[in-house]
């Protein structure tokens, strides 16, 4: 039952009573957030780890059990690893999903969509596939997560570190 000073009896909109497994909160601009470490417990932050920029999916199989089949070679060069949770980006059609990665043939190039998915994301799509890692506050400022770029036929061409620079960004200040 809300008071006459518009709060629910009992609570105290602006801090609430501090819970003991969980990190202390700050107020900013009137929201409260999270901060820093509780009980010795640091927090951490999901950040980007590698990415398959711009592959073209080679098969979607509407009859596997699930997943995506990736070269090995594509998935060693982004860092991940086989049963990782990866996200799947479609620039052809916009779709975005979760699921795992299968490690394909060695050297085959192919990036086959799985399952349920092979009805969001189509052979001949343009995909982006993410990995994320959770990591302390200081470790993620630090982050350089590996970026692989393939040509049409999901070659490689080239891998980076990123800089956390968008590439218009990175050419503003004199970034090469």
């Amino acid at each position: 039952m809300a008071g006459t000073d518009g709060n629910v009896a009992g609570w105290d909109r602006v801090s609430p009573a501090p819970h003991p497994d969980r990190a202390p909160l700050k107020e900013e601009a009137g929201h409260l957030f999270f901060s820093g470490v509780a009980e010795g417990i640091a927090v951490t932050r999901t950040m980007l780890a590698g990415k398959i920029h711009r592959a073209i999916v080679t098969e979607a199989n509407l009859n596997y059990e699930g997943s995506i089949t990736l070269d090995p070679d594509l998935m060693e060069a982004a860092g991940m690893l086989p049963y990782e949770l990866v996200h799947v980006l479609d620039v052809t059609n916009g779709s975005r999903l979760e699921t795992y990665a299968i490690q394909g043939r060695r050297g085959s190039h192919e990036v086959c969509i799985n399952g349920a998915a092979a009805h969001l994301v189509h052979e001949g799509d343009m995909v982006i596939i993410l990995t994320y890692q959770q990591m302390t506050e200081e470790a993620a400022r630090g982050a350089a997560p590996r970026h692989v770029y393939v040509d049409a036929g999901n070659r490689i061409v080239r891998t980076t570190r990123g800089d956390g620079f968008a590439a218009r960004a990175r050419a503003t200040v004199g970034i090469a």
